[in-house]
């Protein structure tokens, strides 16, 4: 281990931690709060990118050991190569969040600055740990601090009941998740030599095949869970618009793929590649989430519950990747299996850039018109014109467009995809495969779609409020934040193939022996075509066009254009409601109004909300049955100390013999 990456890890949680009390101290002064909150989250997330980097290139693994904090207990950091990429990734978000957040939070000036400044630092050295920890309980106490942080985080404006009922919904989901995860360990606990990570590896090749999918199982509920797949993703699309923009930047850049890093530590580098029913499963949950996310996506007109649907969607993109790798691995093909990995894994990149850049772009939005309903905006390009740049960066990049990292990392879990229907292993897979790939194309049009909604209607044409019309451009620090996002939106679409190549690197870390082959794209030749043909066209225009163009209003048949005139969201997304209207149950509502003076003429109000299918067919039922089944055992609760401590006595009983 070398000395200086000790020194720089012990720096890392110091800073965390530094940045988590100093605001407490300065309570007072909300101003210093922000001040010392921000600065120390954003060295910290800058020195993390850097080990992250360096662990992800290192052929060695490097950490440092902080003792036992229980017998058998041992506090260890370690940082592999697939704990650098996601150590870089999340610090990279942080770091940049980080330098944003001085602005942006002068807008919540009224609430509880340092109590932010606490959380949101614990929350970051929270995720730090957990990618990096090497013990089964370590991992687990950091999992849960994560999760807590995040809720206070969710939680930061309590006094709204909204707020509240989503940080209600997001706690009990992710708990839920958190005891299967929690079972999944300590089922590969039973006979293993130590709470390590390596030791339960070594123990995995002893246990079972039936043993192996129960833990499989337990890991793919309880990290989906946090991860926001169908149909556990209920908390999702109700906790990113309670939470201030930042921390939504970071839960659902960088946050939500702690649970991916959990997926691929627990089933690919602890249990190994299992059967191929393993990667068909997780293949059709992430077709599912991707379908379903974008579908209700394209319905809202809130631009962070868009955002967070859009969440679901590529994590199900990014499940569609690593159910292929698992169905390759169990075919016994390493090379197909490394590539559909290495894709999955730049899609968690790539996911964490457009998406953070997207939801800091809301933020932006929502400091200087305090909304967040795209039917309440529009005409913000003359006014924010850098946002409005670098927020159809990030539309085109998670509309996998090129030249753009979208559509590199889908093109590459797409030819895996096909990949899957072209080895012919059956005709059952062969079909599966072309489905898969024609699922993944009918995502990325829609996702278009929706993003060309969500643009349109907020950026062009002319405000349609007076919140829209006074809108001016952010303070320099938050597009400064931004603008290194969109630039690598450009630089990992136009070059993936350096990208790639790195992730090969974790690819043979998991699976020992796996030679992964240079990965060769051709999207910076791809670039260079679209710059000719753009720079062509554009001096054609100019050598031939002689006459200055008119520039002048558009005619409206004698009527005065004004901004009710404009297409709305919902006129856009009504005619794709309509085509999945089995799935989304919309409800129409006319109203009309009538006028008698002076042309007899009325109003038509129109309306159709849609319907989560699964929370009124799944949730509400479970829930109903949850209530009555706990008002029949109320009787339990007798208020009687005695009969509570028979509950107990009988429990330990029940705990001996079993354990004996």
């Amino acid at each position: 281990m070398g000395g200086i990456q000790e020194k720089l890890l012990i720096f890392i949680l110091v800073m965390y931690l530094a940045g988590a009390v100093l605001p407490l101290l300065f309570k007072n002064s909300p101003k210093q709060s922000l001040l010392w909150a921000c600065s120390f989250g954003a060295v910290a997330g800058a020195v993390g990118l850097g080990l992250g980097i360096q662990g992800l290139l290192s052929p060695e693994p490097f950490g440092i050991s902080l003792g036992y904090i229980l017998p058998e207990i041992n506090f260890q950091i370690a940082v592999d190569r697939l704990s650098g990429f996601f150590l870089a990734t999340i610090c990279l978000i942080t770091s940049l969040v980080s330098f944003y957040s001085l602005d942006y939070m002068k807008i919540y000036h009224r609430e509880n600055i340092a109590w932010w400044g606490f959380c949101y630092n614990l929350f970051c050295l929270s995720m730090v740990l957990v990618v990096t920890v090497t013990n089964t309980i370590v991992f687990l106490l950091f999992w849960e601090l994560m999760t807590i942080s995040s809720y206070f985080l969710v939680t930061f404006k309590y006094r709204r009941q909204q707020v509240r009922k989503a940080g209600f919904s997001y706690i009990v989901m992710t708990h839920l998740g958190t005891v299967f995860i929690a079972s999944a360990f300590f089922i590969l606990l039973s006979g293993a030599d130590g709470w390590s990570f390596s030791a339960l590896s070594n123990n995995s090749a002893a246990l079972s095949g039936t043993t192996k999918s129960l833990v499989f199982i337990c890991a793919l509920i309880g990290f989906g869970t946090k991860a926001g797949v169908v149909p556990l993703h209920l908390w999702l699309p109700l906790a990113h618009p309670a939470a201030p923009s930042n921390v939504s930047a970071v839960m659902s850049g960088v946050m939500l793929k702690t649970a991916i890093y959990g997926m691929i530590r627990l089933v690919i580098d602890i249990l190994g590649p299992g059967p191929v029913w393993w990667g068909g499963l997780v293949l059709t949950v992430g077709i599912i989430s991707a379908l379903i996310g974008v579908i209700y996506a394209l319905m809202e007109h809130d631009l962070k519950r868009l955002l967070a649907f859009h969440s679901v969607e590529n994590i199900g993109i990014i499940l569609m990747g690593l159910g292929a790798s698992l169905i390759f691995y169990a075919w016994s093909m390493p090379i197909a299996a490394a590539l559909a990995l290495a894709a999955s894994i730049f899609h968690v990149l790539n996911h964490a850039v457009f998406k953070s850049l997207l939801f800091l772009s809301t933020g932006a939005i929502y400091y200087t018109t305090y909304t967040k309903d795209i039917e309440q905006l529009g005409g913000l390009m003359k006014k924010m014109p850098h946002t409005a740049l670098l927020f159809l960066v990030g539309a085109i990049s998670i509309s996998a467009i090129p030249p753009f990292n979208g559509f590199a990392s889908e093109y590459q879990i797409y030819q895996s995809l096909l990949n899957i229907s072209y080895l012919k292993v059956s005709g059952y897979w062969s079909a599966v495969g072309i489905l898969a790939g024609a699922a993944l194309a009918l995502t990325g049009a829609l996702a278009a779609a929706c993003f060309v909604k969500a643009f349109g209607v907020t950026f062009l044409a002319l405000p349609r409020t007076k919140r829209a019309a006074r809108a001016k451009e952010v303070p320099w620090r938050m597009r400064l934040s931004m603008a290194p996002l969109g630039i690598l939106c450009l630089i990992l679409g136009v070059v993936p193939g350096m990208a790639l190549n790195c992730f090969g690197r974790i690819t043979s870390q998991l699976v020992p022996g796996t030679i992964f082959p240079r990965v060769s794209t051709f999207n910076l030749n791809l670039a260079l075509l679209l710059v000719v043909v753009i720079v062509g066209l554009f001096s054609v225009s100019k050598l031939l066009g002689s006459q200055k163009v008119r520039k002048s209003e558009t005619w409206g048949c004698g009527i005065k254009l004004d901004a009710s005139m404009e297409y709305t969201a919902a006129s856009y997304s009504q005619p794709i409601r309509h085509v999945y209207r089995f799935l989304l149950q919309p409800e129409r509502k006319i109203k009309e109004k009538y006028h008698l003076l002076p042309y007899f003429n009325y109003q038509v109000f129109f309306e159709e909300p849609i319907r989560s299918v699964i929370r009124d067919y799944l949730y509400n039922p479970l829930r109903r049955i949850t209530i009555e089944t706990s008002k029949k055992w109320r009787f339990i609760q007798s208020g009687n100390i005695n009969l509570y401590l028979g509950y107990i006595f009988v429990t330990l009983i029940v705990l001996l013999l079993w354990a004996r």
